[in-house]
């Protein structure tokens, strides 16, 4: 990963739901690729307060990006950062695996092997 863009100024935080900026995160994707063109769109990331999982939410998203032919990514990456009871913060992968939904894959930390 290169870069990752904030959620933009008109995001919508809410205690339990949050909404990027679509047209913010676009033109920032855009720019991105435009003056780095051997890089490609990979996927999307937020946190979750607990870890959960992806929600149904993440799920259809990551359907509807795998759809786009501007994406030109068939299985988008989904990271997430889920807070622990611990106060840490805990890094999840997945990737749109089929129709039916994310997979979780593993993290490698090259120093660590694996997180």
């Amino acid at each position: 990963m290169q870069i990752a863009s904030d959620a933009g100024p008109n995001a919508r935080h809410e205690n339990s739901r949050f909404t990027r900026d679509g047209e913010y995160a676009q033109s920032c994707l855009e720019a991105a690729i435009r003056e780095n063109r051997d890089w490609a769109y990979l996927g999307e990331w937020h946190s979750h307060p607990i870890d959960v999982g992806p929600s149904p939410t993440d799920t259809l998203s990551m359907a509807w990006v795998a759809e786009q032919d501007a994406y030109a990514q068939p299985k988008p990456l989904l990271i997430v950062a889920c807070k622990t009871s611990a106060n840490k913060w805990l890094l999840r992968a997945y990737a749109r695996w089929s129709k039916r939904g994310l997979r979780k894959i593993p993290i490698i930390d090259e120093d660590r092997r694996g997180v």
